[in-house]
Formats: C-alpha cells, structure tokens, sequence
C-alpha cells in the first residue's frame, strides 16, 4: 500500500515537471503551484528514496543467496537422476521462500556477494531508522533489518531486531512473518524452548501455518525428541497431505523409525516418497531404505535399490557414501570377501578422503573378524588415521589402535593365576577392551560365559551375567533373551549393586519389569521410589517400602525404606510421633551409618544432614493418587497433569563443581538481577549432567542458553546419588547473577 501510494505521489511530481517545461502560460503560477507541492513531498520522497534501495539490495542479496543456493544442490544431493536420461535445469530445483514457499529448516551462511548486499541493505535501511524516525517506514526498516542479519546468519541480532518491531510496532503488518523468522533465528541459536513457543503462535496463520507446523516437528527432531517429533510430523501429514513438504515430513519419520529400531515402520514410511519428492529428499529416502531393508535382512531388496541409487547418481562424495552401505551390506550378509573388495576399492576410487578412512576403519574391523588378524587390523587403523585425520572415523581407529595394543599387553602380561581376584579382572578388563573398544561383542559374550561358567561363587558373577544382558539389549538387539537375563540378576544378585541397574532396565521399558514374576527387594524397592518420587503418590510408595522392611529386613534396602517410610509418614500424613519411632529404630539399630546421622538429624540430635543424604527426597504437596495398586498390576500410569509448571522430581544433591553462568556480555542491561531458574538436569553414574533442560524462561534467550550451559558444566559427587538414581532427572536451580563490570 505505502508502496504503490508513494510511487503515485513521485509520477505526480514528474508529470508536474513536464508540464512546466512545455507550457508558457501563466507560468509563474504554476511554479508557485508546483514548488509548494513538491515541498510537501519533498520529504517523504526523500525517506521513501533510501527504503527503496535499502529494498533493491536486499532483492539483489536474495538473488544472489539462491543462485548460490541452486549451484550447490545441483552439486550435492540432486546429482541423482530419477532416470539414467533426466538432465535437471535450475527450474526444476526446487525452490524457495518467497517464490515457491518451500522454506529449508537448515540454514547456510550467505555468499559473500550476497553478504556485501545485505550490509548494504542494513545501512541504507538504518539510515531511515536514524534520520526519519517518525515516518512510516520504520517497521518496514526494522523488519528488513531483522531478515538480512537472519539471512546473514547472526541470529541475535535479527532476533533483537524483530523483538524491536514487536514492541514499538505492535501494529506492524510484518508481526506474523517477523514471530515466524524470531522462532527459525531462536532454533538455529538452540533456544529451542523460545522457537517452539514462536511456532505454535503462528500455527492458526494462513500463510505461514502450514510452515509453522512443520518447524514445530524440526524443533523436537533437532532436540532428538523423537516421540514429540514424530506426534508433529503426522499432524503435519494429515493436515497438509498435499504439501510440498510432505515428503520430507516422511523423510524425517522414516529417520526417527530408523534410529528407534522400528525397522518395518521405517521401511513402511520410507517407501511412500516416490521420484516425485525433491531429488535431494529422493536421494535420502532411497539411501535411508536401502540402509533400513538391511537391518531387516532383506539383503537382495537393499543391494537393488543402492545398486540402482548408484548407477544414477554422479557425485563422488554421494557415490563413495552409496558405496560404504553396499559394503556393509555384504559384511551384515555374511559375504566378507564382497565387502572387503568393495571397502578396498573404495580406499582406492577416493584416497585421502572421510570415506576412505572410513573404509580403511571397516577392513581393520573386518581383519579382527574374518580370521582375527591384529596385526593386519591395526595396519587398517593406522591408515585410517592418515587418510582423514581430523575425522570422527580418524578417532575411532586411533582409539582401536590403542586398543589393540592395551589388549596384547593383558592377553601377553605376567598375572599370577593363583590369585583368582586378579585372574578374574584381567577378564574383565578383555571383555571391556572387545566390547567398547573394538566393537567385538561375540569376543566379549564368550568371555563374560567364561567367567559366569568358571567363577559361578565370585562376587563378580553377577557383573559377568549383567555383561551378557547388556550385549544382548544393546549388541544383539534381543530384548526377549535381555528381559530373562535382567530378571535372573534381580532374582539371583538381589544383594549387588547389578540388581538396581536391572531394575532401571525394567523401568525404562516400562511394564516389562511388571510383567515378570520375579519379585525382588530390588522390585519393591525401585516401585516405591518410582510412586513417591516420581508420581507423588505416597499411599502406593508406602505399601512397597513395607514390604521391603517387613519381607526383607537383612537387605541393604531397608535402612533407606525405613527412612522413606518415616518421612511418609511426618510429611504427608502428619504422623510425627510415628515417624520419631523410626527414626530412634534407624538410630540406634544402624549406629554409625549414614542412615543414623540422617535418623539423628530428624530428631533434632545432629546439626546438620550427612551430605550423602541430604536433599535426596523432596518435600512437595502429594499429587492425586489412584488406588494403591494391587501387587500383579501390569501397569502403571502416571497422575494427572496438575496446574504446576514444575515437574515433581528431587532435587539435586548439592554440587561437586559448580559452574558458574557466564554473563553474556550483551546482555549486560537486562533486569534480571537475582532471578532464578529452574532447569531439570540428566545426572549420570559419574556425576556428570547429560543434559539440562528449562523448566521455566528468564525471558530472554540468550541467558536462558547460558544457563543451560553452565547446567551442563556442573559436575556431582556420585556417592551423594542414590545409586538406584543414577541417569535420571532432578531439579536444579541456578541464580542469575550480574558480575561487576571492569572498565
């Protein structure tokens, strides 16, 4: 509209001009006529001048990105030709934003034509902001201020410049498109919170809802929230079945299928993109099915496809990476003379790259398979290393290479065999060194037998027995033979530090640790502190700690469900003197423990908690709770959702080291002073955070990702963990502090 309005205004001012160059009549009037006109003009030609090349270098910009854009798909991934005749022109590349609206979820840094453009774009409209700040093109200014540094890659400051827009501009016709840009520049930042939030406010958006909602899935897939991503991706389809970007949404299923080991899923979902998806997304989806077919041993089914995918394909980095699956095809088939030849040809066609050091890395682990020739494989590795050496592959076989000579030195060393504990870890150690080191599952599994068959009376049986779980979960991928051997540890080990880490196995498959009929201590145990902790139903934790106190008072649980049951009974129930009775029981009967000092300090005889203890359980109102459940309940459902933001989960023991939150420096005038945020934190067996997450926004993104970070670098003690807790989530405050400035 301002466009076209001030376009008719300078034809105006022209024709104006013309006229009183050609007419002689009563000139002087319409002179006077026309400089009074063009004055008032005058300065809105002048500001709507400078937006207009601010405008014509941002197009200029734009064009410039997508040739680019075009000559790097026409050398990467759409060198495959859906037919061995089909030559593709720039036209049928597809396209994107604001021609066709096929927007990429991933973003490149603009040429550097293209970059000169966009600063130039970002002064001139700069300008208008600076010198005409109350004309009518400030939020046009600050809007394509805010694309060009998006476009430029510097994601803050375009984020800085739409938050301007919004706030000064609240009536601005660019919000949506702005709201929509906001959430793509906040994910490409890993502000993942603050993007899905932007997405979902322009879901109901004509023109940019369909987008939305396709970026809302890449939000939870980029977090490798598989279970969220997949729930948006299938809304996107059913919503959109004709969208051009349906096939991409199946690409990405396919993938989540795929890394989920839903094998006949993937293959499932992989086969509805035909040749009429974009050839880049064609191109995956075929590499994808050929790689899925053969974790189904449909070998003849993958090598057609990847042999076709092949033969159309005309990029070397695109045939070397067809080639690596071929080869693993034949090594997964059996047929290792094939894949040998087809690695080796490999080193050969594309020396000095990632896939022949990725090749070179398969024949080293071939070698160790085929005949166990060491010294051969370690030859592999090394020139693996020399092929790429800055490449993940490159790692792995240093770290073989290492391997291979730790493993020499065991199986070679002088161990005195009389000393039967020392015998055993030597074992131990090989078994370690075969299963994580070398990728030798079978090696291993024979050792850990070896031991279970030879040392059936060490304490180290049940590690041997829980090895064999592990490869068969893991390695085998045979979770019907892990489920019986997970169950024979919490039946037979129920007194070792295995049988707690079997019953995390159960509980992360949910009801399987229900469905069996192995009843255990460790059961009992790990259900209680899954009603309490977990559901906040403190009737259901109750009746399982009583059973362990009542039906297996020797066991090393019972110290701690006593406690448990003591604090049931002071903080839900009100029952204070009842619960004084247990903490005297605990005092007195397990004097000299942690349990007692903790039984000491409820009852008001010990200043302060032993560290090991302290905070392990928190003190919340108790949700609704069902019924308690009877003993052979299959499964268990959560409560429902409450109105409260924070999840009910413990508190993190108090730090080993913590990490302090690093004041971005640009941030320095934000009034967040003193504020705290709560993050849910993954702790693992050795004290480390996995990953951190935001349970609530400090309201500006750039400190909400710095205190993820300093989540991250935080680091506990393992013994202030309760060992059945390990790898599981608790809550973590961190305050935001501003540091004193040094001028």
């Amino acid at each position: 509209m301002r466009l076209r309005t001030y376009s008719s205004l300078m034809f105006i001012c022209a024709r104006w001009t013309i006229f009183f160059r050609g007419s002689s009549v009563k000139r002087s009037n319409y002179i006077k006529i026309a400089v009074l006109l063009l004055c008032s003009l005058f300065m809105g030609c002048v500001y709507y001048n400078t937006f207009w090349y601010a405008k014509e270098y941002y197009k200029q910009a734009e064009r410039a990105r997508k040739k680019a854009e075009t000559k790097r798909r026409l050398l990467s991934r759409t060198t495959y030709f859906p037919s061995p005749s089909f030559q593709p022109s720039p036209t049928q590349i597809p396209s994107y934003p604001p021609d066709s609206g096929f927007k990429s979820t991933t973003t490149e840094p603009a040429p550097s034509d293209a970059q000169a453009l966009y600063e130039k774009s970002i002064k001139k409209a700069s300008k208008v902001l600076a010198i005409y700040p109350e004309s009518d093109y400030v939020d046009d200014a600050l809007f394509l201020i805010g694309m060009c540094y998006f476009r430029m890659g510097q994601y803050d400051k375009a984020i800085r410049k739409f938050d301007e827009l919004y706030t000064n501009f609240p009536k601005s016709p660019f919000l949506t498109e702005a709201r929509f840009y906001r959430g793509w520049a906040n994910m490409m930042l890993g502000n993942f919170g603050a993007s899905a939030f932007e997405f979902q406010e322009v879901l109901d958006d004509k023109e940019f809802g369909e987008d939305a909602a396709f970026m809302l899935a890449e939000v939870a897939y980029a977090q490798k929230d598989y279970q969220t991503a997949e729930e948006y991706y299938l809304k996107f389809i059913e919503k959109y079945p004709n969208s051009k970007r349906s096939f991409e949404a199946y690409l990405k299923l396919g993938d989540i299928y795929f890394n989920t080991d839903r094998f006949a899923e993937a293959e499932t979902t992989l086969e509805k993109i035909t040749d009429k998806a974009p050839a880049n997304v064609y191109f995956e989806a075929q590499l994808l099915l050929g790689r899925t077919k053969i974790e189904l041993s449909k070998f003849e089914e993958a090598l057609k496809i990847l042999q076709t995918l092949l033969e159309r394909t005309t990029e070397r980095a695109d045939r070397a990476e067809i080639e690596l699956v071929i080869g693993e095809l034949y090594f997964r088939w059996g047929k290792l003379d094939e894949a040998e030849n087809i690695w080796k040809g490999i080193t050969e066609k594309y020396p000095k790259s990632e896939a022949s050091s990725i090749a070179y890395l398969r024949l080293g682990e071939l070698y160790q398979k085929k005949n166990w020739d060491l010294k051969k494989a370690a030859d592999m590795y090394a020139k693996s290393v020399t092929e790429s050496p800055r490449s993940q592959s490159a790692r792995v076989a240093m770290l073989r290479s290492q391997s291979l000579l730790e493993l020499e030195r065991v199986r070679t060393g002088e161990i005195d065999t009389t000393n039967r504990e020392k015998l055993i870890d030597n074992y131990f150690r090989m078994g370690e060194i075969y299963l994580f080191d070398l990728n030798a599952p079978d090696s291993a599994l024979a050792i850990y037998q070896y031991i279970l068959k030879n040392y059936p009376e060490s304490p180290m049986a049940c590690k041997a027995l829980y090895g064999i779980a592990w490869i068969n979960q893991y390695s085998y991928k045979d979770i019907q033979r892990a489920d019986s051997l997970y169950a024979a540890i919490l039946d037979t080990c129920s007194g070792t530090d295995w049988a707690p880490k079997s019953a995390e196995y159960f509980k992360m498959r949910g009801t399987a640790l229900d469905s069996t009929r192995v009843r255990t201590v460790a059961y009992y145990f790990i259900k209680a502190e899954e009603f309490l902790l977990t559901y906040q139903w403190p009737d259901s934790a109750l009746k399982y700690y009583s059973k362990v106190t009542t039906e297996y008072p020797t066991s090393r649980y019972t110290p701690k469900a006593l406690l448990a049951i003591a604090l049931i009974l002071k903080k839900y129930k009100g029952m204070v003197d009842s619960a004084n009775v247990i903490y005297n029981y605990v005092a007195k009967n397990y004097e000299g423990t942690d349990y007692a000092k903790e039984a000491g300090f409820q009852l008001g005889n010990i200043p302060s908690p032993p560290e090991r203890l302290a905070g392990r359980v928190p003190i919340e109102p108790p949700r609704y709770e069902p019924k308690v459940p009877a003993e052979t309940t299959t499964t268990v459902k959560s409560a429902p959702e409450t109105t409260s933001t924070t999840p009910s989960l413990p508190y993190a023991p108090p730090p080993k080291e913590r990490a302090e939150l690093v004041y971005p420096e640009q941030e320095y005038s934000s009034a967040l002073e003193g504020k705290i945020l709560k993050l849910k934190i993954l702790i693992n067996s050795f004290g480390e955070v996995q990953d951190a997450q935001l349970l609530g926004s400090s309201g500006n993104p750039v400190i909400d990702q710095a205190a993820i970070q300093a989540a991250k670098k935080t680091k506990f003690d393992p013994l202030s963990i309760d060992i059945t807790k390990y790898n599981t989530w608790f809550l973590y405050e961190i305050r935001i502090t501003r540091p004193a400035r040094e001028y």
